[in-house]
Parts: structure tokens; sequence; C-alpha cells
């Protein structure tokens, strides 16, 4: 029997878009019991490359403390991390080693579960992407973006949920990345 999972945003896209991210630990703490009783499949919890900057240059925090007393609060609830090795996802030219680092810190503190992909739907890029993220301790969902424009057809994306699940994912997330006010315009 195939089954739909639901994933909380609220701490990640939630306080990012209400908050400009300028949500600091102690206010995501006390929402921390009540999302893990909710009964999600998992809560998308922190996208590393803005996010972490921003703890350290605004909030004056540490930005594992975030990570740390937040994985230690779900109890029911796996956290995902919503990030890649590669530096585009981290806010300009980072060294994948360093996004390996990254990475391996965030498995020891506890999220073991990350949302990989990429905008161009490019599955050999992302069955890459997949291993060395396993190889670090991550269990990946793969992203199949999502748009609107002629070229995004049914067929189009029955084809590439096809690759994408061809790399054997843990799970498959359609994923929107946004649109312009004329449809035509992403074509």
């Amino acid at each position: 029997m195939r089954q739909v999972g639901f994933i909380d945003t609220t701490i990640r896209d939630g306080q990012a878009s209400l908050w400009a991210m300028n949500m600091r630990t102690h206010r995501m703490l006390p929402a921390m019991p009540l999302l893990d009783e909710a009964g999600f499949d998992q809560m998308e919890f922190l996208a590393a490359g803005s996010r972490l900057k921003k703890f350290v240059r605004h909030l004056a925090e540490d930005p594992w403390d975030w990570i740390k007393l937040g994985a230690e609060a779900a109890k029911k609830t796996q956290l995902r991390w919503h990030g890649y090795i590669s530096s585009a996802s981290m806010s300009g030219h980072v060294p994948s080693e360093v996004g390996e680092l990254l990475i391996r810190k965030v498995v020891d503190l506890g999220i073991t579960y990350t949302r990989t992909g990429n905008n161009w739907n490019d599955f050999a890029a992302a069955g890459v992407e997949k291993q060395r993220l396993e190889s670090l301790g991550m269990t990946p969902v793969i992203n199949v973006m999502y748009s609107v424009s002629p070229r995004h057809t049914d067929a189009y994306f029955l084809d590439k949920a096809r690759e994408a699940a061809a790399l054997a994912p843990w799970r498959l997330c359609f994923k929107d990345c946004g649109r312009a006010a004329d449809p035509g315009a992403h074509a």
C-alpha cells in the first residue's frame, strides 16, 4: 500500500517567512513538543546556507544550539535537514569539503534525513549527491521540482518522477520552486 506522509515545515520555512529568519532558539523550543506530538512523518528543521550565518551575524547565537536542542526535543518525529553538500545551497563559493564537514556535524547532532535535488531535475547529478550524503550518514529524500510552463507537462513530470525513483531514495518530494505571475515566464 502506498502512503503519503506529511512533513511540517513550520520551524524551517514558517519562521523564515514570518520572522525573516530572526526566530531565536529559545522561541523555537516551546513549539517542538507540540509539533512532535502532531503525528507528522518528519519536520523539516533547518536550511543551512543563510540561516547559519544569520544565527552568528544577526542573532549572536550559536547555530549548533538550534540543531542540538531541537534534535533533543523531537522525541517521536524525525527532523529533516534541508541542504546539500554543493556550494550553491551554501550561499556562495563554499568548497564541498566544508559542506561535508557540515553534514557530518549535523549527523553527529542527531539529524540524519535531508532533502536534496536540483532545480533542473538533473537526476544524474542528484544521484551523485545522494551517494555522497549516504556516505556521510544522511538518508536523502529526492526532490522532483515542480513548475508551471508549457515545457512542464504531465508527461515531463511522469518521466522525471521515474528518473528520481530509479535512484531508490528513501522518499520522493514534489517541490515547487515558485513561479512568476505569468506562468509562461518559466518557458
